[in-house]
């Protein structure tokens, strides 16, 4: 269990760090190119939990 929050707060972490940086830079780009990539994979990600009953 411990092992599943920590890879979901690395991940938190990362896409706060995207959209840090993202801010800092042009943001249209980055916006195209990486945050919706990440929601995605966000999305797929806690899809995937919500339906997998594997401890």
């Amino acid at each position: 269990m411990m092992g599943i929050l920590n890879v979901h707060a690395r991940l938190v972490l990362s896409t706060f760090i995207s959209l840090v940086l993202c801010w800092l830079c042009q943001f249209s780009y980055c916006e195209q190119h990486l945050i919706h990539p990440l929601l995605i994979k966000l999305f797929l990600i806690l899809h995937h939990r919500e339906y997998s009953h594997v401890p």
